[in-house]
C-alpha cells in the first residue's frame, strides 16, 4: 500500500518578512518558506500509518524543487 499526501510551502508566519521600500516598489517581498503546518500533520499521519500497515509513504508537491 501507499499513503500519498499533497503538501504546499507556505510562508513563516512565526518570523515577520523584512520589507524595504524597493521591494513594495517591485512587488517583491521575500520570506521564508515552509512546508503548511496543516500539511505537516498529514505527511505525520502517513508515516505513522505506514509504520501500522507497513506501507510506503510520499509526498507530493507542486513547486520549485527545495517545495519538497
Amino acid at each position: 500500500m501507499k499513503v500519498a499526501v499533497l503538501v504546499k510551502q507556505t510562508p513563516d508566519t512565526a518570523e515577520l518578512p523584512k520589507v524595504s521600500a524597493d521591494d513594495v516598489r517591485s512587488g517583491s517581498v521575500k520570506a521564508t518558506m515552509v512546508i503548511n503546518p496543516w500539511d505537516e500533520f498529514a505527511a505525520e499521519e502517513a508515516i505513522l500509518l505506514g509504520e501500522r500497515f507497513d506501507a510506503d509513504s510520499v509526498a507530493i508537491s507542486m513547486g520549485s524543487p527545495d517545495a519538497v
